[in-house]
């Protein structure tokens, strides 16, 4: 594309100005803007649970998990009933 437009190749005009707008020096900068709002968008997107958080996390994967299981054999898991504390 760039050798036809040098070779005199009547495009756009604004296409031909923007295509030779963009140096090597852009396209670094452009790098470096898109990958420091990258970040900034994971760190407002990221919240740590802890440890506490992520085991319990964990165990609602892993009881999802044998819920579905069970579905698929035929059984229904039920909570085991707990005494109440008095």
């Amino acid at each position: 594309m760039a050798a036809r437009l040098r070779r005199g190749h009547r495009g756009d005009d604004f296409t031909r100005a923007e295509f030779f707008r963009i140096t090597s020096a852009d396209l670094v900068a452009v790098d470096g803007i898109s990958a420091s709002m990258a970040m900034a968008i994971l760190e407002v997107a990221y919240h740590d649970i802890g440890a506490q958080g992520y085991e319990a996390a964990q165990r609602e994967r892993e009881l999802a998990a044998l819920r579905r299981k069970a579905a698929k054999l035929g059984f229904e898991l039920t909570p085991k009933a707990t005494p109440s504390q008095g």
